[in-house]
């Protein structure tokens, strides 16, 4: 009896070993399918799901961004050009208002008095050379060079001026086209040069036709002269800050002028 209950004992544990192992397997092997599912999953998404997302947006990307390049170079390329019109006319407009202030032209120092005469006259018709704003040559008639009385040249130039602005802006115009004139001509080399008279010409009277109308006509305003002795003592260097009308000769002042003159100034 005694033998026979270890016998069944031993039996027993044996049959619960069993049955023991046989639901671990069933679990480890109802698990291991879940465990796989989740990497097949991964793979088959590695492989098909994330490629054809990457072409699509490869192929998105190649198609989009030249779209967008072209249509942000577009605003850039017709806005760019846009400033181009108003430098030109920014450049064209002064071309045509200020005239030549300096010259090349110069005399060496072994001209005769004819050779320099001929190259004074050179040097007048390029200061003056061109057109005023209004289209009109600034020379209707060439420089004269003819010997003076009590020796050397006596040079004589008579020239348009710009119809633009006031009396006084005017005139302060011609001031100075005289003073770089008297500058480049005196500065020239041509040391038989003896004096320089200046005319300027600009609309003063007025015309009155048949029928009553007007039409402002042209006419001498201002004339200066500058002779040798007076020109050697200007400091050229400095000729900005000097007052001319203090060191020319004024040989006129037109009548209609000088009252617009002093009333501009309020006296």
């Amino acid at each position: 009896m005694r033998a026979v209950l270890p016998v069944a004992l031993l039996l027993a544990a044996l049959a619960a070993i069993g049955c023991s192992s046989d639901t671990d397997g069933s679990d480890a092997s109802a698990a291991q399918p879940a465990a796989a599912a989740p990497t097949v999953v991964v793979q088959a998404t590695a492989t098909t799901g994330p490629v054809a997302t990457s072409d699509a947006s490869a192929v998105a990307t190649a198609t989009t961004v030249p779209d967008t390049t072209e249509a942000e170079a577009d605003p850039t390329t017709t806005t760019a050009p846009a400033p181009a019109p108003e430098a030109t006319a920014s450049l064209v407009l002064p071309a045509v208002d200020v005239p030549t202030t300096v010259s090349s032209i110069r005399c060496a120092a072994d001209l005769s008095m004819e050779e320099q005469k001929v190259q004074l006259v050179a040097i007048a018709k390029e200061l003056f050379a061109g057109k005023t704003i209004e289209g009109k040559n600034r020379l209707k008639f060439d420089p004269d060079a003819r010997d003076q009385r009590s020796g050397g040249i006596w040079l004589t130039l008579e020239f348009l001026g710009n119809e633009r602005g006031t009396v006084t802006q005017k005139k302060a115009a011609l001031d100075s086209q005289m003073r770089d004139a008297y500058d480049a001509l005196f500065n020239s080399g041509c040391d038989q040069l003896a004096w320089v008279d200046l005319t300027g010409i600009q609309r003063a009277i007025v015309k009155v036709g048949q029928m009553g109308e007007t039409t402002p006509v042209p006419a001498p305003v201002f004339k200066t002269r500058l002779k040798r002795a007076e020109a050697d003592s200007v400091d050229w260097a400095n000729k900005g800050a000097l007052d001319f009308n203090q060191i020319w000769d004024e040989l006129l002042l037109n009548i209609r002028w000088r009252d617009a003159l002093r009333e501009e100034a309020g006296q």
